[in-house]
């Protein structure tokens, strides 16, 4: 069997990486460059479906929200009083403590403090979490910027607890899924300075400091980001329960859930570029059912192209 016929079987670039990196044993950039290419060959029809479904958008759509700098932020809300809000606080609601949240998930995050909430029936169960996450000006937007329609490669319900750490992505840093995505990031509780909101640079200030750290795709300490920032000023992203907005996180150095006084509960959802360098989590990338819930319910069919079945 042929290196090609080998590597077309891969759909996850996660794995065409590790071999590449691992194995092989080329630099971080090179074995990202070669991922990036061979997963844009092997799925060729893919990619210009992909890139048609942008053409359309750019041409008919009505929406003239764009994402500027790496970040947008909307200026409305959801209603708390809405289907969504009630979903998902009764998921929230449905744990008994922090501890227990961690303990019987096992689709939870690994930092001890932060808890993923979500089980991928609750996608399904509960129709108004998809269909705010792939709204119309959501989903536009997200398409405009990345070029191509999007995938999402993951939803996560994110509860972090109260503490005094600075660890992992309490530091700042860059992701490292592909060149450029876009997470939106919707708040359930009042988020201040206080509460661990997502803290950020635009993308401007992190070419910046990009070119002046030693090593910019490690975990990167707030002395080193100071003297790296020149006259940049880091962006919190804060709000009252109904609070959205888009960063990329991947061209935007950013930190979160350095939650001080009280706790923080947030919607993730990561839109990544189908031929992305490394998908975040199969909980929803490979999901068939999750798939079928948003075609259903969507009047825009060409949703489904969301979970790169």
């Amino acid at each position: 069997m042929t290196l090609i016929n080998k590597i077309s079987q891969i759909r996850s670039g996660r794995k065409v990486y590790s071999i590449l990196y691992n194995r092989v044993k080329l630099s971080h950039q090179t074995s990202r460059l070669i991922t990036k290419i061979i997963k844009t060959s092997v799925y060729p029809i893919e990619s210009i479906a992909r890139k048609l479904i942008y053409f359309y958008i750019l041409l008919f759509s009505k929406s003239k929200t764009e994402v500027k700098n790496g970040y947008l932020i909307f200026p409305e809300k959801f209603d708390t009083n809405s289907t969504l809000y009630n979903d998902v606080m009764s998921i929230f609601n449905r744990y008994e403590s922090f501890s227990d949240a961690k303990k019987t998930n096992k689709y939870g995050s690994s930092k001890i403090w932060r808890a993923n909430l979500f089980q991928p029936e609750d996608l399904i169960d509960k129709p108004s979490i998809l269909e705010f996450v792939t709204q119309d000006e959501i989903i536009e937007a997200v398409t405009k910027y990345l070029g191509s329609s999007p995938i999402i490669g993951d939803i996560q319900l994110w509860w972090s607890k109260e503490n005094s750490d600075i660890s992992s992505s309490q530091l700042y840093h860059i992701d490292q899924e592909d060149y450029k995505q876009l997470k939106l990031f919707a708040y359930f509780n009042n988020v201040t300075s206080d509460t661990g909101p997502l803290t950020f640079f635009d993308s401007e200030a992190s070419a910046l400091i990009k070119s002046r750290v030693d090593n910019p795709f490690n975990k990167i300490e707030d002395e080193e980001i100071d003297l790296s920032r020149g006259n940049h000023e880091a962006i919190e992203f804060t709000g009252e329960p109904g609070t959205y907005g888009l960063v990329d996180t991947s061209s935007c150095y950013h930190m979160g859930s350095r939650t001080r006084k009280g706790d923080r509960v947030a919607i993730m959802v990561s839109f990544l570029a189908h031929n992305c360098i490394r998908e975040a989590n199969k909980l929803v990338l490979h999901n068939e059912e999750i798939a079928k819930a948003v075609s259903k319910n969507s009047k825009s069919r060409w949703k489904k192209y969301l979970f790169n079945l």
